[in-house]
């Protein structure tokens, strides 16, 4: 593998990792941009309104008829959110030129596809289409009207808004309804040509081999725009919290769902992701072996970490009724960590797991480009072999240290009604 990182215009860095064992290529976009209540779901809508046509394509079905004569290329759009600040990107993946059946110049005809989306959208005075526009926002208003139905994504939701008030990051990913109605077409399309200026931007390129019409294409497209970049961070952490704030709402429905937030000041970074493994990772991670399986006080229980936020957040599932005693059950796993009270070999197989997953990331252009893309994010150079190290060099002592500076900031309960309820 080789990784090259240029910057082909301000603001503008693009990371060329070369692996000959892919028969295929791939582009992600990255836009770093702010969170706000008023532009998250023009933020949403432009992963639909910008992959759905072009001015060269402005026909509805036109550019998806076009993918597909190219062996199924694909252009998707996506957002991922990263404390106070979104990812906005999209992804072009496409076969290798080597592997045409008749010598078609794949790649030059997806970077057109691309750059004509992206930099020559199909709008109408200053506007997307009308009818295109009024279709991607009755999905994304639908989106929102049904978020309620998936219960852990709600819960986690409503855990943010109470974790992080006051905060971008308490801000829903697509938005509220009242903001998404009130966004036009023309405000879309305003706010892209604003991104295409101001925003960072970071391209990922996940190659057979050298392509240098890529880089050529890519550096042409931003030469047209006077750019003015504005930086974003990834990273605000969330500022510490006198005492825990408890938030609850009952449903009807028979499970409850458990949102814990600690908050931390300052931990190693590879350390909490030991930790969060030890938590809820393996099949003898302490939540699971504890919590679930030895005291039965939960049906699933999971452990992430946000290095944007530094927050840690423990989820899980309950019985209604039993929601004061699984949160006592899984602070407790949290000070057993923090006097070292686990396992000798907890830590080894932890460290395996968490390899292990790193590698098989590896397997896949895909993955490789996740994996760059979020260590971009954080500030770090995409370095396997660099992040492995750091891996192995963290010992017990530094996981049960990292544990000692979590603080639980809030508690969201999401209470069943049925089988008596939620406890007092």
């Amino acid at each position: 593998m080789q990784i090259r990182t240029s910057e082909i215009a301000g603001g503008v860095r693009c990371t060329e990792i070369l692996d000959s064992r892919f028969r295929g290529c791939l582009l992600t976009l990255h836009f770093a941009l702010p969170r706000e209540e008023k532009t998250a779901p023009v933020h949403a809508l432009l992963t639909d309104l910008l992959t759905g046509s072009s001015a060269d394509y402005p026909a509805p079905g036109a550019l998806n008829e076009k993918l597909d004569s190219l062996y199924a290329a694909d252009f998707p759009g996506s957002l991922t959110l990263c404390g106070d600040a979104a990812d906005l990107y999209f992804s072009a993946s496409w076969l290798d030129d080597a592997y045409a059946l008749n010598g078609e110049p794949l790649t030059d005809e997806v970077l057109s596809l691309v750059t004509g989306c992206l930099f020559r959208p199909h709008l109408k005075d200053g506007a997307f289409d009308a009818e295109r526009f009024r279709i991607c926002r009755q999905n994304l208003l639908d989106d929102i009207d049904a978020a309620v139905n998936d219960k852990r994504a709600y819960a986690l939701r409503r855990a943010a808004e109470t974790a992080f008030a006051g905060e971008p990051a308490s801000i829903p990913p697509q938005g509220t309804r009242p903001f998404a109605e009130s966004v036009t077409a023309a405000d879309c399309a305003a706010l892209w040509q604003e991104i295409l200026r101001t925003a960072p931007v970071d391209l990922i390129a996940v190659l057979p081999q050298e392509k240098p019409l890529l880089m050529q294409r890519l550096t042409e497209a931003f030469s047209g725009i006077r750019r003015e970049t504005r930086p974003v961070s990834f990273s605000a952490p969330s500022p510490p919290r006198v005492q825990t704030e408890y938030r609850t709402e009952e449903m009807d429905m028979i499970q409850s769902r458990i949102v814990m937030t600690y908050l931390y000041d300052r931990a190693d970074r590879m350390a909490m992701t030991l930790l969060c493994r030890m938590l809820s990772g393996t099949g003898s991670s302490l939540l699971f072996a504890n919590v679930r399986e030895k005291e039965g006080l939960c049906y699933d229980c999971s452990a992430s970490f946000s290095a944007a936020k530094h927050a840690l957040v423990i989820e899980c599932g309950v019985r209604p009724g039993m929601e004061q005693a699984a949160e006592a059950a899984i602070d407790a796993q949290i000070a057993a960590v923090r006097q070292g009270a686990f396992p000798a070999e907890l830590p080894e197989e932890c460290r395996l797991a968490e390899a292990f997953s790193a590698a098989a990331a590896q397997d896949s252009s895909g993955g490789i480009a996740r994996a760059a893309a979020a260590c971009h994010r954080a500030g770090l150079a995409y370095d396997p072999a660099e992040w492995l190290r750091q891996l192995n060099s963290v010992t017990p002592a530094q996981i049960a240290e990292a544990a000692g500076k979590l603080r639980l900031a809030s508690v969201f309960r999401l209470c069943g009604r049925e089988e008596g309820g939620r406890a007092d």
